[in-house]
């Protein structure tokens, strides 16, 4: 634009304007061009500026959301097992070996339901040596002279342990599931399962030979119950 308008001044008739005026319009031109550019760009940078901030802002939203755990669903199955590793750090690392569907899906009861001071837990997983996948994971609360064990079984594995002749008494859980009551001299059993998870239960408290096992169904019940 700026050559178009030095070529018109140019051709003017030389009386119309000498060389002096000539060049202090184009001056005048050049810089009025400068101001238009500069307030430009003095009114884009804030709105520039704006713009980063809330995508920065939408970015940090998500992060700090996803990490709290509201899309992430590795924490959907926190409420118990991940509870657990909070008190007891020493199993974090036998945790984490679990498969991420198993992880997820084993339950066990809270530390307030078990009848006795829980001093450790270990969590032992055994698996199929052909096909490599889990059958169970034994998780044990270990006390004084006495360990209760809660196994959760995979892919209807014993199912059908409710119906065998050692139980002794079937008993109702709060969700309404069939429980198989054991009652042995030094082991307590409780044993169910569950048609929603597809997985079955034993709950099992064992005590030294020399030691009295006086716990209850009651006692077992109240376990169950606490892993819903």
């Amino acid at each position: 634009m700026k050559d178009d308008i030095q070529n018109n001044l140019r051709n003017l008739p030389k009386h119309s304007l000498n060389n002096e005026q000539k060049q202090r319009i184009l001056v005048n031109l050049s810089s009025e061009q400068t101001d238009e550019k500069v307030t430009k760009r003095r009114t884009w940078k804030p709105l520039l500026a704006g713009i980063t901030s809330l995508v920065l802002l939408c970015f940090l939203s998500f992060y700090t959301i996803n990490e709290g755990g509201l899309f992430n669903t590795a924490n959907d199955s926190r409420t118990e097992l991940n509870e657990l590793v909070d008190q007891f750090p020493e199993i974090e690392n036998d945790v984490k070996e679990l498969p991420e569907g198993v992880r997820n899906k084993i339950k066990v009861p809270t530390i307030e339901s078990i009848p006795f001071e829980v001093i450790s837990v270990q969590v032992s997983p055994t698996k199929n040596p052909v096909k490599n996948k889990v059958l169970l994971v034994n998780v044990m609360f270990n006390g004084e002279n006495r360990t209760l064990h809660v196994t959760t079984f995979w892919d209807g594995f014993r199912k059908e342990f409710i119906d065998n002749e050692d139980v002794d008494k079937i008993v109702e859980l709060e969700t309404g599931e069939t429980a198989g009551w054991i009652d042995k001299e030094h082991a307590k059993l409780l044993r169910w399962y569950s048609e929603e998870q597809k997985q079955s239960y034993d709950l099992m408290i064992i005590v030294f030979p020399d030691i009295e096992n006086s716990y209850t169904k009651e006692d077992l019940l109240e376990i169950a119950n606490s892993m819903y």
